[in-house]
């Protein structure tokens, strides 16, 4: 957010408050709906619009409010406190809805949200819904001995009845003892569980069936279910107890490799695809898995074999289809993937190491600038002359020290501790950069434009993603001053499937395919060091490893013919900041 705008909403909040403290709730209401106008993509006017509804005894527009705030919140789970909050005083002041319940009980399975949040709504909904005489009677049959086909078919009947009933029946049969001589229902009621994305009382009615039953599908699902909620202390206390490690069991073994993966333990990790492979020899769907594991794990050697194996299968249309992919292909990409990563694991050596340089050399080249300057401050208040041959040394060093200083300067984006970390509005950031920079935009003739969705927002340090745009542009402006044509620059922001996604595209003199690599090397340039701006080949560098603190990357759209294209993307499931993420 622009200076501008933090005083728009700094000078919207103080009127409101004052408007509030006078009494004019009426005005004030009015006032906090221009600032929810304004300020669509933030949450603080949403929440501060309900209260005073709410203040006002306007009920039914407080729920309205509130209902949108929990929108605007979804990626952020801290903030789902006050909506709790206020959700318990409504309903003692009023009759909720079943319907506003039904919208609560909806969230609970939405991917949208995070799971603490979802887990969060699940007790909200417990806490303050009446469980109607109906359902009570339900949950009383199911742990009951009555047989299955009715249970099933009250099941199927709440359902009917809405979202918000069907989970508070889940929740609270999850909470009863597992009947062992009805272990169909047992797996019904798991399997309605997982649907429902109620990981926290599948896991637990999971460990109530694994009591009584060694089950090798029940094992697999509780190991898949501590995956999905990212939290495997139930699986660890199964493993503790039961030797599962040596089952030649597929399914089992394929949630092994995953948790082996997620705790570091390559070894074990490793046993695991030995098994697997033993169970592929009749199987192409596990063939193919292996496949996947190996090339993930940059197993090229085994991963080659698989597909040689895969190649001899003749029995299924896929197969016949995958075949007219030639191996070239295949290995071509399997070679850039892997090229890629040990670039990535290079980079990250290289960056830590300008982080020592740059701690290690900043006092010293001061040190040494200073004592020149101090030199030359005293002869000259001594009048003392120094030889054309002194003064030409000390201007040298004079000259070498200050490009070292700037050079060093270029490395403050990634090496600094002064950081601050907020929420920011993707699209403001870059659109702020490109403001800074526009008048010598307008003087190079270069128009530009970015677009797409101008509500996504990301954690961290806004000025460190600002600069990886300064350092694009710059490129950008030498690029196509090189050309010496109309300058155009364009970004696209795209959020899906919880990918965010920029493209950022000019019409300059394009980058050659055999150097999209190494220009994210650090001294790497094409540039005239001693003209061009940034000509010491630390622009890319620094870009990449900003995009890294993000948990994102950067990759130049090699099909692109029309100049340079770079693609950002920035996975929320990789970042493990996962709620600081929000579109």
């Amino acid at each position: 957010m622009s200076q501008s705008n933090i005083n728009e909403k700094t000078q919207y909040s103080r009127k409101i408050w004052n408007l509030r403290q006078q009494g004019k709730l009426t005005e004030a209401i009015k006032v906090c709906g221009d600032a929810v106008h304004e300020f669509a993509d933030s949450n603080f006017f949403y929440k501060i619009h309900g209260d005073l509804f709410f203040e006002n005894g306007q009920l039914d527009e407080a729920l309205d409010s509130y209902l949108k705030y929990l929108d605007k919140i979804k990626k952020e789970p801290e903030y789902f406190t006050n909506f709790t909050k206020f959700f318990q005083r409504l309903n003692y002041r009023k009759s909720i809805d079943e319907r506003v319940f039904n919208h609560l009980a909806k969230i609970v399975v939405c991917e949208g949200y995070p799971y603490v949040l979802r887990n969060g709504m699940v007790r909200l909904l417990m806490d303050t819904f009446g469980v109607p005489e109906e359902l009570e009677q339900a949950i009383s049959r199911a742990m009951g001995k009555i047989q299955f086909e009715i249970v099933k078919a009250d099941y199927e009947d709440i359902c009917r009845k809405g979202k918000c009933r069907e989970i508070i029946y889940l929740v609270r049969i999850s909470e009863k003892t597992c009947i062992r001589e009805e272990d169909s229902f047992n797996r019904y009621i798991l399997k309605r569980l997982e649907g429902n994305k109620l990981y926290e009382q599948a896991v637990r009615w999971t460990k109530k069936i694994l009591n009584y039953s060694s089950d090798a599908v029940i094992i697999r699902t509780l190991f898949r279910l501590c995956r999905e909620s990212s939290d495997y202390s139930v699986a660890e206390e199964y493993l503790e107890k039961n030797d599962i490690v040596d089952w030649e069991e597929f399914n089992i073994q394929y949630e092994l490799v995953m948790y082996f993966d997620s705790i570091g333990d390559e070894v074990s990790r490793n046993r695991a695809l030995e098994y697997i492979e033993k169970s592929s020899v009749n199987s192409l769907p596990i063939l193919r898995t292996l496949f996947k594991f190996y090339v993930k794990f940059n197993k090229l050697d085994k991963a080659k074999a698989v597909q040689e194996k895969i190649a001899n299968f003749k029995k299924s249309r896929t197969t016949q289809k995958a075949k007219k992919e030639t191996e070239n292909i295949v290995w071509d990409r399997l070679r850039t993937l892997v090229t890629e990563q040990e670039h990535n694991r290079q980079l990250l050596a290289m960056s830590e190491l300008i982080k020592g340089f740059s701690h290690e050399l900043g006092q010293p080249i001061t040190n040494i600038r200073y004592a020149v300057q101090l030199f030359y401050m005293k002869n000259k208040k001594t009048n003392q002359k120094i030889s054309a041959e002194e003064q030409e040394l000390f201007d040298g060093i004079l000259r070498q020290t200050e490009r070292v200083g700037k050079l060093l300067d270029r490395f403050s984006p990634i090496v600094s501790s002064k950081s601050i970390k907020e929420f920011f509005n993707v699209y403001e950031a870059i659109c702020s950069i490109f403001d800074e920079l526009s008048s010598r935009l307008h003087n190079e003739g270069i128009r530009y434009s970015v677009g797409g969705d101008k509500n996504c927002r990301i954690y961290g340090e806004k000025l460190q993603f600002g600069q990886v745009f300064y350092n694009l542009i710059i490129n950008s402006i030498y690029a196509i001053r090189h050309r010496r044509t109309e300058g155009k620059i364009e970004v696209r922001i795209e959020s899906r499937e919880n990918i965010l996604k920029i493209e950022f595209s000019d019409n300059g003199i394009g980058i050659p395919p055999e150097l999209s690599r190494k220009i994210f090397n650090p001294f790497f340039s094409t540039k005239d060091k001693e003209v061009e701006e940034g000509g010491e080949g630390l622009g890319l560098f620094i870009v990449w490893n900003i995009l890294k603190i993000f948990s994102g990357k950067i990759y130049v759209d090699e099909k692109y013919g029309q100049g340079a294209k770079f693609v950002i993307e920035i996975n929320e499931k990789e970042n493990k900041n996962v709620s600081h993420f929000s579109c």
